[in-house]
């Protein structure tokens, strides 16, 4: 079976990789080498320059020593060429087979056209429905310092404690992820509030998001420390069920780390 979290990573990781040979140095450049064999069996090496007035026209140099560096620059660019070619034909492979992995099954959708099969099968929720019908579920929810909870979200009436929440949140309903923001969970009696509790969409696992945001805060990192203790003796770890983002005040939430950790862990 297809992982769509492997895929989606795989196909990031792909980008990422473009992203640096395209800052390999003489890329735009059209010059090339070319190898002759000697009668005895030797190879020359030869830089190949196209006339610009003429690309039918080409001029070919011999490689000596001083030409050495920018024959070892042009063998460069050359690999990174086709490097890119090979990237771009996988990354669009990968995209479309995404795409394909994120339309809605085909059940799904017989579902959503025949509302009156619902009515005979009231249990035959489509996925999509299962996971609304979680994320409009009542949840207690932390309004302890309610005087804080001041920041506007993309969603109207939804406030939260602070920007980079409402950032992560606007993620969220981009990618369409359901969630609670803020709830009250109960791990072996303790209560904590979580910042976001998600579903992946694609499994229906369950995950915690937790977001520490004034790392170079003294008394919110000893508050955070000791969240983590309860959350590891309840079995909550981070990259098996829980996700951690954080920031500080002089490096500030990356949101491409964030679209990275819905696309690794919730899609």
């Amino acid at each position: 079976m297809l992982n769509l979290k492997n895929l989606t990573y795989y196909c990031n990781s792909l980008k990422s990789e473009r992203e640096q040979l395209l800052q390999t140095p003489g890329l735009d450049s059209d010059d090339y080498l070319v190898s002759r064999k000697r009668a005895n069996g030797k190879t020359s090496i030869f830089i190949r320059k196209k006339n610009p007035k003429d690309i039918s026209l080409k001029k070919d140099t011999y490689v000596n020593k001083e030409l050495l560096p920018e024959a070892r620059i042009i063998a460069r660019v050359m690999l990174a060429k086709k490097q890119l070619a090979d990237i771009d034909m996988k990354i669009k492979v990968l995209d479309n087979l995404i795409r394909l992995l994120h339309r809605p099954s085909s059940a799904d959708s017989y579902l959503q056209c025949h509302p009156w099969l619902q009515e005979l099968l009231p249990q035959a929720l489509s996925n999509g429905e299962k996971l609304l019908t979680w994320k409009n579920e009542p949840y207690e929810r932390n309004m302890k310092y309610s005087e804080n909870i001041i920041c506007p979200t993309v969603v109207p009436n939804l406030f939260t404690r602070s920007k980079s929440e409402a950032a992560i949140i606007s993620r969220f309903e981009h990618f369409g992820i359901p969630y609670h923001y803020d709830e009250i969970r109960y791990f072996n009696g303790t209560p904590l509030a979580i910042d976001f509790v998600c579903i992946n969409v694609s499994t229906g696992k369950q995950w915690y998001w937790d977001h520490r945001g004034m790392l170079d805060d003294k008394s919110y990192i000893e508050k955070t420390l000791y969240c983590e203790g309860v959350l590891l003796n309840a079995g909550i770890i981070s990259g098996i069920n829980l996700i951690v983002t954080a920031e500080t005040s002089a490096h500030p939430l990356d949101m491409q780390e964030v679209d990275e950790m819905i696309h690794y862990y919730l899609l």
